[in-house]
């Protein structure tokens, strides 16, 4: 009897100590993974920050000596799009009216993660190339063959890469630049970006660039490059990955499956880190086109930059941490150094009782009401969160004083 006894207590006791080491190893595992997918997220969210205003004028609209066609284009609500960089923030026109943590602010644990900012940048993320064209006849661009980008570009298509259209889709704009460095944005029709093989490339606009002042005559040599304009911010999406996976990729996400947030605890409350493509109406009416889940599981990102505050020659420089109040006007496009950013992501599964003495240290997933535990019996209703903060130099804006 008393070894029987002494074998069940023994025996309860591996059994207690491999559960403890198993929620151990689970725990941190999860934790692990919100580490991953912070890095994941943020260093795409680099590698086009980085890129920001490449092959454009930060701000066309300021940039005089680049302009290029009339001035009811150059100031019409489309070209007001066209800024290397933009931060919109709650309160700012712009600001996603569903936000899933704008509105209600989450919960009251959750003050900090609230109200995430929206990056919005504009440039060429697509190709590194400029595509030299021979004419501009009728909407119709012809490319110069005979140049090393077309032919770059053929090769690899005909090796399998990008598409004609995945360089210029449908409805895209481009960057139209003339003998003299001035430039135009125009869009492209609903045909996208028109044939190209080894015999000729062309693109179809929706509009001839000398019905509104284009600079240089109808036969003479320019560049060509796409634009295009995208978002990264915080939302929740109905299924990740949506199923069935829409055409847009493996890990798109079509329109249809952002939603607004629901409080209903556990993993339905769970928010991404996102990636939008949009589309550019000529009213300056932005649309989604495409959106990726960059990060799973993301509850905070927030905005901070560097700026000129004064030109050469006696040159000051200005700066806001990422989450510091941040009063309008924010600085011009042109203007920005740096851009500092913040972003957070929790475990997938709430692991501690009580929130965190470090601000920001801990998500509350659900109320204390929620499935997951009760007023009286909390459990375990906060998730452990990881941050990483990057500051990320804007070398296509260097050098911009006026």
């Amino acid at each position: 009897m008393v070894a029987m006894t002494a074998g069940i207590a023994v025996a309860g006791a591996a059994y207690l100590l491999s559960k403890g080491s198993l929620e151990a190893f689970n725990t941190e595992t999860r934790i692990s993974a919100a580490q991953f997918s912070a890095t994941l997220g943020m260093n795409r969210l680099v590698s086009d920050l980085s890129r920001a205003g490449y092959q454009m004028s930060p701000n066309i609209a300021l940039d005089v000596g680049k302009q290029c066609g009339t001035n009811a284009v150059l100031t019409g609500p489309a070209y007001a799009r066209f800024l290397a960089v933009q931060v919109i923030k709650f309160g700012d026109v712009g600001y996603p009216a569903a936000y899933p943590l704008g509105a209600a602010g989450g919960y009251g644990e959750n003050a900090a993660f609230s109200r995430p900012d929206v990056l919005r940048i504009a440039g060429n993320f697509v190709t590194t190339e400029q595509f030299e064209f021979r004419t501009i006849q009728n909407k119709t661009v012809t490319l110069a063959m005979n140049r090393g980008a077309t032919q770059r570009f053929l090769r690899e298509m005909d090796m399998g890469g990008a598409t004609w259209m995945d360089v210029f889709p449908p409805d895209s704009w481009v960057r139209i630049v003339d003998g003299t460095g001035r430039e135009q944005f125009v869009q492209l029709d609903g045909a996208g970006g028109g044939a190209c093989n080894f015999a000729a490339c062309t693109l179809t606009l929706v509009n001839d660039p000398f019905d509104s002042g284009f600079c240089g005559p109808g036969t003479s040599r320019g560049l060509i490059n796409p634009i295009s304009i995208v978002d990264y911010w915080v939302g929740k999406v109905a299924t990740v990955p949506p199923t069935p996976p829409p055409a847009v990729g493996l890990r798109g996400v079509a329109p249809g499956d952002l939603a607004p947030r629901t409080n209903v605890g556990g993993d339905a409350e769970r928010t991404e880190f996102l990636r939008t493509e949009n589309g550019l109406a000529p009213n300056g009416v932005l649309t989604p086109q495409r959106t990726d889940v960059i990060s799973e599981y993301a509850v905070g990102f927030s905005v901070g930059a560097t700026w000129r505050a004064t030109n050469p020659p006696a040159p000051t420089l200005a700066s806001v941490a990422p989450g510091a109040a941040w009063a309008l006007p924010r600085p011009n496009a042109e203007k920005y150094v740096s851009m500092s950013v913040r972003l957070q992501t929790r475990a997938r599964v709430p692991d501690r009782e009580a929130p965190s003495t470090v601000p920001m240290g801990r998500y509350a997933v659900c109320s204390p009401t929620c499935p997951l535990g009760t007023a009286a019996a909390p459990s375990m209703i906060y998730a452990r969160v990881r941050t990483l903060t990057r500051e990320v130099s804007l070398p296509n804006l260097a050098g911009v004083t006026w």
